[in-house]
């Protein structure tokens, strides 16, 4: 299901022709291949069912050489671990990720990916979408 929020973008943007919200299922999204030059995903990887599937969408509409940034809840500190236990006993399904597996992911998605910051609970990082060419991926 797609849902475009057109009067909520009037109403906060004013008459931009550019900007509109759409609801949509983050496991299908609903553009063509290669469509976008940049996607931000911020704090939501983290409550995606799949987030593979998610980062494997998101490359298929980014561009060759397209960027990606995200932003999300990181598992390695001590501090984390207890946050990630009280959310397991809330059973809200939100997922922390670990540096090496946040960065096999995007790669497994096509992304070269760079870690900008990671530190306490948050972990910002990006990555350029590869093409294939000579010496395979990048």
């Amino acid at each position: 299901m797609i849902k475009i929020n057109v009067i909520f973008s009037k109403s906060r943007f004013g008459n931009l022709e550019n900007i509109f919200f759409l609801q949509a299922d983050s496991h299908l999204l609903p553009f063509k291949n290669s469509t976008f030059t940049a996607v931000n995903c911020t704090g939501a990887l983290h409550m995606f069912g799949d987030p593979i599937v998610v980062l494997k969408e998101v490359s298929r509409v980014t561009k060759p050489q397209g960027k990606l940034s995200l932003a999300v809840l990181r598992g390695e500190t001590e501090f984390s671990k207890r946050v990630e236990l009280v959310l397991r006993k809330l059973s809200c399904g939100i997922e922390l990720f670990r540096e090496d597996e946040i960065l096999t992911m995007l790669e497994n998605a096509g992304f070269r990916p760079v870690i900008i910051y990671s530190k306490k609970l948050w972990m910002i990082l990006g990555g350029i979408k590869g093409v294939q060419g000579q010496g395979g991926m990048y």
